[in-house]
């Protein structure tokens, strides 16, 4: 895993630090925590806490002061005879505020790795387009070398058989006077 975060030696910082994004994001995570329950499923930090408890009445509703005395509050109370109990308790405000700037804190450390994953796949793909861009150039003056090898080749081939031609069909010059003469 990545842990710190270094710009310049071989990622490129395309998308730069925006206090805008990061405000955003850090409410989204404090709103979600704000709305959130923890439960057994949902083990994120949440403002409210699902508490259950499989008793009776009595004994239940003493746990569940005692919870309150500790300085959670009564959001919502469900009762479903003969045993179970349940309640969304909020946490004491101290203990929200404590966890609210771990929330930011955490948002933070999500934004900036999110943002260095990008700059570092868009480091990858400049570079690699620019290999590509190089690749190509090469390969259309390799291309265009041989382009013109062949041309060269074929008009050397030409001029040869030219010439072979014109040597097989050409009257000798010497049989024809010495014919004449004759």
């Amino acid at each position: 895993m990545i842990t710190e975060y270094q710009y310049g030696v071989n990622v490129v910082e395309f998308y730069s630090h925006s206090d805008e994004d990061l405000q955003k994001l850090i409410a989204a995570k404090q709103d979600g925590y704000n709305r959130g329950s923890e439960t057994l499923h949902y083990k994120d930090k949440a403002a409210h806490i699902h508490w259950q408890r499989s008793k009776p009445l009595e004994p239940a509703v003493v746990e569940l002061f005692e919870e309150m005395a500790k300085g959670y509050t009564l959001v919502k109370l469900a009762f479903n005879p003969p045993l179970d109990v349940f309640a969304v308790l909020r946490k004491p405000e101290k203990t929200i505020k404590a966890e609210l700037a771990e929330v930011a804190k955490s948002a933070r450390k999500e934004y900036d790795l999110s943002r260095f994953e990008l700059n570092l796949a868009e480091t990858k793909r400049q570079v690699k387009f620019s290999v590509d861009q190089v690749k190509r150039a090469e390969d259309a003056a390799a291309a265009e070398a041989a382009a013109k090898a062949a041309a060269a080749l074929e008009q050397d081939q030409e001029a040869a058989a030219l010439a072979d031609l014109l040597k097989a069909y050409a009257t000798p010059v010497e049989a024809t006077v010495e014919g004449k003469a004759v």
